[in-house]
């Protein structure tokens, strides 16, 4: 679900844009943008990236500020179609990894819930037994898993390394930012790679369960307060 929200959303990039000879707000997602309007009695226009791309715009006027801070010598009258296009390549490429990716964080998702949950459900504990019935141990499975998160975290870092890469640095005027989808993404890297490890040490039995217990243990019992605090060690008084 995040996933899919942070692919279906539009706010990938966010900047100032000029469309129609009118400065507006835009928010672009990986497939269209929503420009706002600065009349906020006026409903947002959504418009295809592809369709902004391929229009043959006329050359745009450059901006030139003057030191009053208003427009001298006119303003831009559109976005650039190759920013458009860029941003169109970008989120074609973003979203093609992230499609795969959500493919195998199904997958991955799957896998792990019927393996961990066998222990508590029947009917997944008949899948584990058919499974291992065919030669496929638990340990063979654990590998299989997470060579499966390795696959998402591998094409979730290359969706955010395509879209940042290809994507341009702004919509028309002043510098774009990054969205809260993209955010959304990169913490969606965090979380797989804290899964990931989590597994591998698992998997690889990077540590023992029990001695870890007794670490802990240990820990605990050195932290906790004497109950029976000791008389005083100094058998002289005068002292």
């Amino acid at each position: 679900m995040v996933l899919l929200t942070a692919a279906l959303s539009g706010e990938w990039s966010v900047g100032v844009a000029v469309h129609a000879g009118t400065t507006r707000l835009a928010y672009v997602a990986l497939g269209d943008v929503r420009l706002e309007s600065p009349d906020e009695r006026l409903t947002p226009d959504f418009v295809s990236l592809q369709d902004l791309c391929v229009q043959n715009y006329s050359r745009p006027m450059s901006v030139w500020v003057g030191e009053d801070g208003m427009l001298d010598g006119g303003g831009l009258l559109e976005t650039p179609h190759n920013i458009w296009c860029g941003f169109h390549a970008a989120g074609a490429s973003a979203g093609s990894l992230l499609g795969m990716a959500w493919l195998l964080a199904v997958l991955a998702l799957g896998a792990t819930s019927v393996y961990e949950l066998k222990t508590w459900v029947a009917r997944f504990e008949e899948i584990v037994a058919r499974v291992e019935d065919l030669g496929l141990t638990g340990r063979l499975c654990n590998y299989a898993v997470l060579l499966l998160w390795t696959l998402l975290w591998l094409l979730l870092v290359m969706a955010l390394t395509a879209y940042a890469s290809l994507s341009p640095g702004s919509i028309g005027i002043g510098d774009a930012q990054f969205g809260g989808s993209f955010s959304l993404v990169r913490a969606m890297v965090l979380l797989t790679s804290v899964c990931g490890m989590m597994l591998a040490a698992h998997t690889l039995r990077l540590w023992d369960a029990s001695q870890m217990g007794e670490l802990l243990q240990g820990l605990t019992q050195a932290r906790a307060p004497n109950p029976n605090p000791t008389s005083n060690p100094n058998p002289n008084p005068n002292l």
